[in-house]
């Protein structure tokens, strides 16, 4: 292919110039795509060098996902928050560290609840401190979070029934809007804490795929965690206690019930926006009548 080809000579222009630790020529290395998302083009690339065989990720970026560059450069590459290594980044391409041996999470894998609890707890910590002088846009979120997903849901809610959700709207941007009072720190969110940006080799995990990350309160991470486990709306006691202790917030099962409910209003916004046959949709639209249940009886 053309494109394939570009990219072919885009990586070679990068290893002549020593901006990453591989040795490529025209002929020893292959691209193979490797079908994760409708924003990059991400191939494992295989090299051939003395009879052995190296491997990285290259991801080349079509639209606004290269802020992912900027979010490694800026804060993954001195820390240790389970990423994979950074090689290299720039406006048109990412390289890391090929993950050999890990899978994304699963039904079988569920035994990594504690350690993607640990994962949080020091990524909440590090933030907590590297983001000391940052504050969170309110004002902004709310528009992209909340106001432009609810004016696209009154498009489709001839097709899906929206109609719970759309009665909440006032409500959700209100108590969103009512934290800009609350103190709260900023904290960088990955924000789309699913399966399969979790792997896991059996030992330990790694956090891939942080383009959508934001800085935020840190409550989108911690509400995913509980949905990974299928907890919405009801939340482990266990760990509510202990996310309580660690971010200091007293309702924090409100907030984490109200940052499932963004999350969700988000993904659903996405699906419609991009393909809305997906199969994904109704899955989505189970998910947020459930959440704007509980949200209603909690605002009660």
């Amino acid at each position: 292919m053309v494109q394939d080809e570009r990219y072919k000579n885009l990586l070679v222009n990068l290893s002549e110039e020593s901006k990453i630790p591989f040795a490529l020529t025209d002929l020893n290395f292959d691209l193979i795509h490797q079908p994760l998302g409708k924003t990059t083009d991400t191939f494992l690339v295989l090299v051939r060098n003395d009879s052995q065989e190296h491997k990285f990720i290259s991801k080349f970026f079509k639209s606004w996902h290269k802020r992912e560059v900027k979010i490694y450069n800026e804060y993954l590459t001195e820390t240790d928050l389970n990423t994979p290594e950074f090689y290299y980044g720039d406006d048109d391409v990412l390289i890391i560290e090929y993950l050999h041996e890990y899978k994304v999470i699963d039904e079988s894998t569920r035994n990594i609840r504690n350690k993607l609890f640990d994962w949080q707890v020091r990524k909440y910590r590090y933030f907590l401190n590297k983001l000391k002088d940052k504050q969170v846009d309110f004002d902004e979120h709310m528009v992209w979070m909340l106001k432009n997903p609810m004016q696209n849901f009154k498009k489709h809610s001839d097709l899906y029934d929206l109609e719970a959700t759309l009665k909440i709207e006032d409500k959700l941007i209100s108590e969103f809007l009512s934290l800009k009072n609350s103190s709260l720190p900023c904290i960088l969110d990955h924000n789309d804490l699913e399966n399969q940006n979790i792997l896991f080799n059996g030992k330990e995990i790694k956090i891939i795929d942080w383009a959508n990350s934001v800085h935020s309160l840190g409550m989108f991470d911690i509400a995913q965690f509980f949905k990974i486990y299928n907890e919405i709306g009801v939340f482990n006691k266990n760990y509510v206690q202990q996310f309580k202790v660690l971010t200091a917030i007293d309702n924090i099962e409100e907030l984490i019930m109200l940052f499932q409910l963004i999350k969700e209003i988000m993904l659903l916004n996405y699906w419609l926006e991009t393909d809305i046959t997906a199969s994904e949709i109704n899955s989505s639209l189970l998910r947020l009548h459930k959440l704007a249940q509980a949200f209603r009886v909690c605002q009660q």
